[in-house]
């Protein structure tokens, strides 16, 4: 009980107005420090604006959820956002040239932003306050911190390392074109150790310790396995039929398959029932039909009915005789009354 409770007060409303406004505080001030630190410029002030709207951005969506509400795990995640705020500010400021990305200071910055990217996952599981607004917080914001780390590396390893950063957003626009790519997703590892070595990699490539020729060679490759992953997941989305993306599927069960309750239940249940209704009037009316033309070309002999006349729909209908749980099969039941029907006098 004790530690339920505990859980429960983790996750108060009103938790994420204070969270949200402590991490742009600390952004702020940290953003302040860095900036300081490499001296202030118009790339440096820039960088210093994008952080603080990458923070900005995750307190916002934390704040619009219902109750306000973030657990220990949302507070790692702007943690996170905060580390890569103040890794922006020295990013974009290497574009212009003032200061050099491959400092110790950003991976000083860079390595507990990794870090702590395996650590929310663990508090929202240990806590019991995983949620899907916690997981698309965290992928967004690993999103944004990729961008940043291919603005640091850009001008040293060359400008193609941009498609690491733009990789998810242009997956994203790609689904703003296509219906077909907004589909959701089925959780995959592989996907996952891709997004984590793209930042190793950055980690190693903006190590000064470390060779440019080398740190170029495995963010090159990191980049071959991201395109490997989203071209995965594109042909994924591309082969799914455009019912299973549109919406919420309904689940289709095969014949005799379903509870009986359940299949009375089930969405579009009236209008099958008034199908297997008309049918079976349909039925009743040919088998009428049937007998009365037996009557007319032999009235004296045996009025049979034709069983090859009978389609799978009357013989449906000829077995409703209180059977929901296996409609289609020849039960004792439906032989009965298919044998009744089959002599007229």
């Amino acid at each position: 009980m004790r530690v339920a409770e505990s859980f429960d007060r983790a996750v108060l409303p009103g938790t994420g107005v204070r969270d949200a406004v402590a991490a742009a505080g600390v952004c702020t001030a940290l953003g302040v420090v860095v900036a300081t630190w490499a001296g202030w410029s118009s790339g440096v002030f820039a960088g210093l604006v994008v952080g603080m709207g990458i923070v900005v951005a995750a307190g916002v969506s934390v704040v619009l959820r219902p109750g306000s509400r973030c657990g220990p795990a949302d507070r790692v995640t702007l943690a996170r956002a905060v580390l890569g705020g103040g890794c922006a500010v020295l990013a974009v400021g290497s574009l212009t040239g003032g200061i050099t990305g491959r400092s110790w200071v950003l991976l000083a910055l860079l390595v507990p932003a990794l870090a702590l990217d395996g650590v929310d996952g663990l508090v929202a599981r240990a806590t019991g306050t995983a949620s899907a607004a916690g997981a698309r917080l965290d992928g967004e914001i690993d999103a944004a911190l990729l961008l940043v780390l291919s603005l640091a590396t850009a001008r040293r390893l060359g400008w193609w390392v941009l498609a690491i950063g733009l990789m998810r957003y242009a997956f994203l626009a790609a689904g703003a074109v296509r219906p077909r790519q907004r589909g959701r997703l089925a959780f995959s590892q592989f996907r996952r150790v891709v997004a984590g070595i793209q930042g190793i990699a950055f980690a190693l490539a903006l190590a000064p310790i470390v060779p440019l020729p080398l740190g170029r060679t495995v963010v090159a490759l990191a980049l071959g396995l991201l395109m490997i992953s989203f071209g995965r997941d594109v042909i994924t989305l591309e082969r799914r039929s455009p019912a299973a993306t549109a919406g919420p599927r309904i689940p289709v069960h095969p014949a005799g398959s379903m509870p009986p309750r359940q299949r009375l239940r089930a969405p579009g249940s009236r209008m099958i029932r008034a199908a297997d209704s008309t049918s079976a009037d349909l039925g009743l009316a040919s088998w009428r039909v049937g007998r009365l033309t037996c009557w007319l070309v032999d009235p004296y002999g045996p009025r049979a009915m034709p069983m090859e006349f009978l389609t799978d729909a009357q013989v449906a209908g000829y077995g409703r005789l209180g059977e929901r749980s296996k409609p289609w099969e020849v039960t004792r039941q439906r032989r009965a009354r298919l044998a009744s029907l089959r002599w007229c006098g």
